[in-house]
Parts: C-alpha cells; sequence; structure tokens
C-alpha cells in the first residue's frame, strides 16, 4: 500500500497493472489452496473491475476457469469470494455455462449459505433459463419458498433479473405463480414477502383482472398489519399506480387503505401521505388534509432528512395549510439546515399572511447567497404566486427579485428569476415600469448575452408605451457602446423601435443610430443604417413592423410583376395575395437563403420559418419539430422529405420536393395523406404552385388531433402533380399537361416525435428534483444490439432525447460490458424529462436495459417506455 501526496489515507493497490494480476492466477492451483493468497488475488481483481478497468475476453476466461478450481476448498470466506468474482467476470468470459454444473451442485448442499450464493452465481452465468433444464427449475422453484430467508431471496431477487433478459425466461418465472404467492406470505423475514410481492407483480403487470385481486388481498391485511415495511412501501406504490389508471371511484378499497395506513415504521406513514399528495388531482380534499397533518406533524423530528422531504412534497400540495402548520413552519425558518430554512421559508411565502410578507423576505434575504440554484427557483416560483395572491406587495416582491439577480447565479436561475419577472409585468397590473427599470440595471452588469438579447428586446416591445419611455434610451445605448456584437446588434433594433413608436424621441434616435455607423462589426453597422432609413422615411414602418397583412414574398413578386407590365395604373396592395405562393429555390440558391435556427444541441427551429406561412400562423407555437425524414431514393426523379412539426392541437407536415427532371415543369404540386384509423383528421393542404427542374419547393399538409392528446400513428402518402413537357433548348413549358401521382414512403407519427432535444445543466439535480415519485421503471431485453456503443445511439436518437451529463458512450474511455447513460429532453418544449439507461452488454449477444424516465407527467413517462 502507498500513502498519497499528502500523506494521509492509505490508497490499496495504487498502480496495479491488469497484467499482474492475470499472472497471479497461478496461486489458485497451488495444493494445499492457501485461503489467505487466493482472497488476497480475488479482491484486486474486484478492485479493477470496479474500478473501471476491463478485462480483455481472453484475460477474463483465465481467471474464471482458475477460480473455478477453488470449488475444491471448504473455506467459507473463499467460497463466499469466489462466487463474487464469477459473478463479476461473467460478462466478459467467454464459456461460463460450463461451471453451471458445479453452481447446481452447490444449490443441494447443505450449508444455506452456499445455497444462495451458487442461485445468485448461477443466475448472472446463464441469461436463457431453458439451459437450466427441470433440473434447475425445479431447484429454483424449491428455493423460493425455502425456510432460510437468505436462500428464498436469493431466488426472488435472481428470478425478478432473469424475467428482464428475455421473454422466454417471463414466461417460465410466470409458471411459479403458486410458489411466489406462498413466499409473499412469509412473516419471518422482511425481505423475502418485499421480494415476493414485487416479483408477483411483475408476473401479473398485464393482466388487470389479477393485479385488482392481488392489491385487494393486500388491502384487506391492513387490519393485522404488514411484516415488512419495505413490503408496505411497495405495495403503497402499487396501489398509487392503480388508482390513478382506475379512478378513485372503482378502487375504493385501496383510497381506504392509503388513508388508513397505519405502520409502527414511519417510513411507511411517509409513503403514504406522499402518495396521497401525489394523487391530488383525483382524490377529495379532506383525504389531502389527511396527509398533510401527517407530514406536518414530522416536521418537529430530530432527523433533518424527514424534515427537508417533509417540506418538499408539502411545497407541491395546493391544499391549504392550517393555522397550526404554518406556526410549526415558522419555527423551521431559523433550522441550523438551509435546505430545511429556504423550504420552510418558501411554503410560508405562499401560505402566510400579507402582513408576514416582509419579514419573511428579510429572513430569507439573509441566506439566499448560501444556498444552490435549484432552491432560488423554488423561492421564485413561490414569490410568484405570492405576488398573484397579494398585488399590493407587489413593490417589495420585486425588489426582492432584482436584488437576488445581483447575486452569484448560473443561467438556469437568472433566467427564472428575469422570466418570473416579465411574467408579473404582464399579468399584474402597475409594474411595467417598476420591471423594466429593474431590468435596466440587471443588463448593465449580465455575463449573459441570451438573457441581455431577450431583456433588449423586452425594453423594445413594452418601453415605447410607457408614460415617460425616455429614460430607457441610456441603457440601451450603453450597451451599444460597452457590449458584444449579439448584444450591440439587439440593442440598435430596440432602440429603433422607440424612433418609430414615439414621435417626440425621433430625432434623439436617429443621432444616436448615426454614432452606430462607425461599429467595427459590419452586422451592427449594418442594422444601424437600415433602422436609421427607415426612421427617415415613415412610410417604411409598416414594412419593418411587419402589419401589412400580407406575405413578403407574395409582396415581393406581385411588385416585380407590376413594374414589368410597365402600366401607369398606381400599385394596389390589396392585389397581393394573402395565401402563400412559394417560389421554388435552385439548390445552390438555396445555401444563401435564411435557414432555420439551430440549437446548441443540434435541434433545429422552424418557427419563424413557418410563421410566415399564413395558413399556419393561426396554429399557435411550433411545440416541437422532427429531423429530415426521407420519403424516396435519392437517385429518383422526385426526391421527397418530410419534417413533422407538433402543434397544441395540430400535426403539419412539411414535405420539401424537388424536380430532378429537366423536361418537365410540375404545377399544384400536393402530397395527398391518408390516414387509416387513429385520432387524426386531414383538414386542409398547401398546394405548391410550380417546381421547376433542379429546384426545392415547399407543401404542407395540416392535420387534426385532440387538444393535450399526443397520439400515434402511420400515414400512407402520394405525391400529386400536374405535369407538363418543358423544351429544354428555349426552357418553354407546353400549356397543356397530364396529372401523374407518385407514391412515397409513409411517415410515422411517434412518441419522439412530440420530443424536443434538450440538454440539461444540470441533470443529477433535475433528476434529485423530481424524485421517485414521478418515475416509471421498465426493463427490456434488447436482442438486435451487437455492442453497447450502437445501443446508447439508437436508444437516444429513437426518443430524440440528448446525452447528458457527460454519460454518452465514448469508445476506449467507456466500458465495452456496461454502461450508464443519462438522457435529457423536453416533452412538447415545456415539460423536463430526464431519463436514466443501465445496459449491460449479454456474453450470448444482445443488450439489458433497465429504462427509468422521470418528469411531472406520469402521461408522459408511460409514453416515453412503452415506445420501446
Amino acid at each position: 500500500h502507498k500513502k498519497d501526496d499528502d500523506g494521509g489515507d492509505i490508497i490499496p493497490f495504487q498502480g496495479l497493472e491488469t497484467g499482474a494480476v492475470v499472472q497471479e492466477r497461478r496461486v489458485f492451483n497451488e495444493t494445499p489452496v492457501d485461503p489467505r493468497k487466493c482472497c488476497h488475488l480475488m479482491t484486486k481483481v474486484l478492485y479493477l473491475i470496479n474500478s473501471g478497468v476491463e478485462f480483455s475476453s481472453q484475460e477474463a476466461t483465465d481467471l474464471f476457469f482458475a477460480c473455478t478450481k477453488l470449488f475444491q476448498s471448504q473455506d467459507p470466506i473463499l467460497r463466499r469470494m469466489t462466487y463474487l468474482v464469477l459473478k463479476e467476470l461473467t460478462p466478459y468470459a467467454k464459456d461460463v455455462i460450463i461451471v453451471c454444473a458445479s453452481l447446481t451442485k452447490d444449490m443441494n448442499s447443505k450449508n444455506n449459505n452456499y445455497r444462495a450464493n451458487a442461485i445468485r452465481a448461477l443466475c448472472c452465468a446463464v441469461d436463457d433459463m431453458a439451459l437450466l433444464g427441470q433440473q434447475g427449475d425445479r431447484l429454483l422453484k424449491q428455493a423460493v419458498v425455502d425456510k432460510d430467508a437468505y436462500v428464498s431471496t436469493s431466488a426472488l431477487v435472481s428470478a425478478y433479473h432473469l424475467s428482464h433478459v428475455s421473454p422466454q425466461n417471463n414466461e417460465i418465472i410466470k409458471r411459479w405463480v403458486q410458489e411466489v404467492s406462498e413466499a409473499s406470505k412469509n412473516s419471518q423475514s422482511n425481505l423475502v414477502s418485499y421480494h415476493a410481492l414485487g416479483l408477483l407483480y411483475r408476473i401479473r403487470k398485464h393482466d388487470r383482472l389479477a393485479v385488482s385481486r392481488l392489491a385487494s388481498a393486500k388491502a384487506s391485511q391492513q387490519s393485522s398489519g404488514y411484516s415488512s415495511p419495505f413490503e408496505a412501501c411497495l405495495f403503497i406504490r402499487i396501489a398509487t399506480s392503480l388508482i390513478r389508471e382506475t379512478g378513485p371511484e372503482a378502487s375504493a378499497s385501496l383510497v381506504k387503505f392509503l388513508q388508513g395506513c397505519k405502520h409502527s415504521h414511519a417510513m411507511v406513514k411517509f409513503e403514504a401521505a406522499k402518495a396521497i399528495c401525489s394523487l391530488e388531482d383525483v382524490l377529495p380534499a379532506s383525504a389531502i388534509s389527511t396527509a398533510v397533518s401527517m407530514l406536518t406533524s414530522v416536521l418537529s423530528g430530530s432527523k433533518p432528512a424527514v424534515r427537508v422531504s417533509a417540506l418538499r412534497i408539502l411545497n407541491r400540495v395546493k391544499a391549504p395549510v392550517s393555522s397550526a402548520s404554518c406556526h410549526e413552519l415558522e419555527s423551521l425558518v431559523s433550522d441550523s439546515n438551509l435546505s430545511v430554512a429556504t423550504l420552510a421559508i418558501s411554503m410560508l411565502l405562499k401560505t402566510g399572511a400579507e402582513s408576514s410578507v416582509e419579514s419573511h423576505l428579510k429572513t430569507l434575504s439573509n441566506f439566499m447567497i448560501d444556498i444552490s440554484d435549484e432552491f432560488k427557483c423554488n423561492v421564485a416560483n413561490a414569490i410568484k404566486g405570492l405576488c398573484h395572491k397579494y398585488p399590493r406587495k407587489k413593490t417589495v416582491l420585486l425588489n426582492f427579485l432584482a436584488k437576488s439577480l445581483r447575486d452569484d447565479g448560473h443561467f438556469e436561475y437568472k433566467s427564472k428569476v428575469v422570466d418570473t419577472m416579465m411574467e408579473l409585468m404582464r399579468e399584474i397590473p402597475g409594474t411595467k415600469e417598476e420591471t423594466l427599470l429593474h431590468l435596466c440595471e440587471f443588463i448593465e452588469d449580465c455575463e449573459y448575452t441570451d438573457l441581455a438579447c431577450r431583456i433588449l428586446y423586452t425594453l423594445g416591445e413594452e418601453g415605447p408605451t410607457t408614460k415617460c419611455a425616455s429614460k430607457y434610451i441610456r441603457y440601451i445605448f450603453n450597451r451599444i457602446i460597452l457590449e458584444n456584437p449579439a448584444v450591440r446588434c439587439a440593442a440598435v433594433q430596440s432602440l429603433s423601435k422607440y424612433g418609430r413608436k414615439c414621435p417626440s424621441l425621433h430625432n434623439r434616435v436617429c443621432l444616436l443610430l448615426k454614432r452606430c455607423f462607425g461599429d467595427s462589426h459590419a452586422v451592427v453597422r449594418e442594422s444601424a443604417l437600415v433602422h436609421y432609413k427607415v426612421l427617415q422615411n415613415s412610410e417604411l414602418n409598416s414594412y419593418v413592423d411587419n402589419s401589412l397583412g400580407v406575405p413578403v414574398d407574395n409582396l415581393v413578386s406581385t411588385l416585380q410583376e407590376y413594374l414589368g407590365n410597365g402600366t401607369a395604373k398606381p400599385f394596389d396592395i390589396n392585389t397581393v395575395p394573402k395565401k402563400v405562393k412559394q417560389q421554388p429555390k435552385k439548390k445552390d440558391e438555396k445555401r444563401d437563403a435564411p435557414s432555420p435556427v439551430v440549437t446548441a444541441t443540434g435541434a433545429i427551429n422552424y418557427s419563424e420559418q413557418l410563421a410566415k406561412v399564413p395558413e399556419l400562423a393561426d396554429l399557435g407555437p411550433v411545440l416541437a419539430s422532427s429531423k429530415v425524414i426521407p420519403l424516396t431514393e435519392k437517385e429518383t426523379e422526385y426526391i421527397v422529405t418530410c419534417i413533422k412539426h407538433m402543434y397544441e392541437e395540430h400535426v403539419v407536415l412539411q414535405f420539401d420536393c424537388n424536380n430532378t427532371l429537366e423536361d418537365q415543369l410540375l404545377e399544384d404540386v400536393s402530397v395527398k395523406v391518408e390516414i387509416d384509423e387513429g385520432e387524426f383528421e386531414v383538414v386542409e393542404e398547401i398546394p405548391l404552385e410550380s417546381l421547376s427542374y433542379d429546384s426545392v419547393g415547399t407543401t404542407f399538409v395540416i392535420i387534426q388531433k385532440e387538444p393535450e392528446s399526443n397520439p400515434t400513428g402511420t400515414f400512407s402518402c402520394t405525391l400529386k402533380f400536374t405535369a407538363k413537357e418543358v423544351d429544354t433548348t428555349t426552357g418553354e413549358a407546353d400549356e397543356s399537361g397530364f396529372e401523374d401521382e407518385y407514391q412515397l414512403e409513409e411517415v410515422e407519427v411517434t412518441v419522439a416525435d412530440y420530443m424536443t432535444s434538450w440538454i440539461s445543466p444540470n441533470p443529477t439535480a433535475l433528476w434529485d428534483t423530481l424524485g421517485e415519485e414521478n418515475q416509471l421503471v421498465e426493463k427490456y431485453a434488447l436482442s438486435s444490439f451487437k455492442t453497447l456503443e450502437v445501443a446508447c445511439k439508437e436508444i437516444a436518437d429513437f426518443l430524440n432525447m440528448t446525452p447528458c451529463g457527460q454519460t454518452d458512450y465514448r469508445p476506449g474511455a467507456s466500458s465495452k460490458s456496461k454502461h450508464l447513460l443519462l438522457l435529457s429532453g423536453k416533452f412538447l418544449g415545456r415539460t423536463d424529462v430526464v431519463a436514466r439507461s443501465r445496459m449491460k452488454l449479454n456474453p450470448s449477444g444482445g443488450v439489458a436495459m433497465e429504462l427509468t424516465v422521470r418528469s411531472t407527467d406520469p402521461e408522459v413517462n408511460s409514453a416515453l417506455c412503452n415506445a420501446l
């Protein structure tokens, strides 16, 4: 052993090399076997594996079969180490099935420690229970109902894991219902009944009637109590899921069970209260008040973890808190644990009286610097609710938010506070000028470009409508002098709005814009010049403010036609068609055209592009957009791709079409979408007027869906058009044409289409914030994936989520046998979703995966888990 550089703690096995450990395996062949030497070597192997070191297949196989020779020793410690090392080497070694004979022999041993560990090791060595034969199946079923708790729980846990490896294993284990039911009645061991209930629910999970009978039987045991607090907590979670699925009326016995859940263990009471609060939207107020009272009662406990957990749940509850609870919360404001104190004040801000607002804010300001951004965001939410509740306190609350902006904090927190202030400005009368001044002071020292640009945009939109708009100009012009090009450009645009909307400030704004003509950045100079010219000619204001009511592209083409005709008649804007008239672009021209915004995650924002289509403008904001999907081969005469855009009540299919035939002109181009079944209905097709050779044009199909629903389905698509022959020498097309159609690939709408790529800046904090009450866990056997690298990429692509927290698979650095992948995304652009995927490579091929999805919407969790 060596000491670290500080001369402190001892670091065991520092500098240990894999090759040296493999060479030492000779000690396993010594006669007689030296248990001390063998245990020391196996400890080194376990140290290397758990340090992330990977053994090659040959090295792992050599060590694995060298360890099998230790079965001849009867030393109990050495035997337990042997089982442990065999389990850890199984994913790396080859031909591990050979050890089954020795393990099966130990399963018949009279030593219960041998039997239990042999069962665990055997189930790691095989992934197909059919290989165990009738004898292995019989031994495992006997072990499930064994009198020894260690043996029984080992068999139950092993069976639970094997049932997730393959559907065939699950079918075999389903035949153990009688044995597992008997084990669940075991009152001698806490763990046996707990694991048996978990396996029994796993077996009957897809049989609603069987699960209901199981729940009714377990609920009837309430009078006699449960032998295990773990079993009681697990059943509470099962009951909560059933109540949410079937409704409180159909599950009255389960609701009664939750309300009357009295157990000597505090963990069970806490779990029952948390379950009732999570069902606040479906249970009556009387049930919620009972749970709130229970949670309030544990606030006086001595354990900070219990107090924090209770306060977290209480903060999510919408039901009012009694005066006695408020008194209990006030005593926690001075708690030595900052997390407890912060949550207590957040709770008081939501429920306290108007007269106590100032005192709570004063207490909170004393330790705002020391708490994490997560708690600061909770405080911002509480202040927002309080401002709506007590509008007369708006000045005090806005001052507190503005002061918190000057404290240290990351982008997520600062953005949360700014959003809160902007929402209050729009929703509460009389707060506009005060809020804008606070935001002006903040951008003087704002280090985040995106945040500064957002505030400048708000100042440009809201500032000119205030009584004294001139006082904001100084703050805006300071950004032009002191900031980076992006902020300077946003400041120029904001400043020009004051010149257009406030006649008294017109000359001053023009003078300030002229000073920007010498800016070092070309974009800032050009923006200043354009806006200056607009201010000099007031007739151009409607063009800049986009108040013409007609598409700009249509206006340009109509003006070109007007100038080409050479008529003396004045131009009439009413002659401009309001329906979009798309102009196909050549491939080389398309490179110079404005393209959709690409975010940091690589996702594309089409909102600005789609807003220019009048038929789509009334559908609302774009919530999510898919990747580009090819519907034809690249070598075909017509190349068509599709992008799916998700709205609140509609799905818009964008078809980009390319005509590769030089002697054809396509007119009235559209895509016919046929829906066989489902919750979709085609409401409108937006055709493309014409499509010439080597040009790209776009046609849209608007499909309606039920609001607040996220259905999936498959559509058959056919490209329809009128084809006209073109003289390749003159470029002129025939006047007459013929109708034709071209079959496209089907378009499938999946759950991933409702997901937006998003990288969570702190996925661990988000994971902890959502908690286990907002999660769903499923296990899968992915037989088509040969490596973890492929599995990680395909899972992320299939769910349209982004790896975060530096957990993406990196060849050469990540383990080849197991991997933990964290994914994040936003469902419909508003619901934060984080998923954790535990993957393990099976020696016989394929990947076993456990997927845990957490979000505030249970339907989102279920949809993502069911999508795989």
